[in-house]
């Protein structure tokens, strides 16, 4: 399954739980339902906002789930720096320095909210020194 089909499934589940919601509110629900449903609600929202297919590529990258179209994005702008990857179990941290500009890129593991897919591609990391 695709992100764009996660996204599309998750787009379903909204609006099909946003009408629940207005016919619970129509007929007077208690408003404890009210509140899981709306967060239920919010929880989607928030997970299509975060995974929109034009912002978000997940690859794995040595075990980590991580937003592969960023890294691309930012190892792009780093052309000329020296880059340095290290491997946490939790994220991929990324040191670049060149003269006195340095910096630091953590790209955190997306395994936690996309749990049960794992059918991604696999991506690989930029030349550069890698310890994991």
């Amino acid at each position: 399954m695709s992100l764009k089909d996660i996204i599309a499934q998750k787009r379903k589940e909204k609006s099909d739980l946003t009408k629940q919601l207005r016919k619970m509110r129509k007929e007077k629900a208690s408003p404890e339902d009210l509140i899981r449903l709306e967060n239920r609600v919010k929880k989607l929202t928030d997970l299509i906002n975060r995974f929109k297919p034009s912002n978000t590529e997940p690859r794995y990258v040595d075990g980590l789930l991580i937003n592969y179209k960023l890294y691309q994005r930012y190892i792009k702008k780093l052309k000329g720096f020296s880059i340095r990857h290290e491997i946490l179990p939790d994220k991929l941290l990324i040191y670049y320095h060149d003269g006195s500009t340095r910096g630091k890129l953590e790209l955190f593991d997306l395994s936690g909210p996309l749990e049960g897919l794992s059918d991604f591609p696999k991506g690989e990391l930029s030349n550069g020194e890698t310890k994991a």
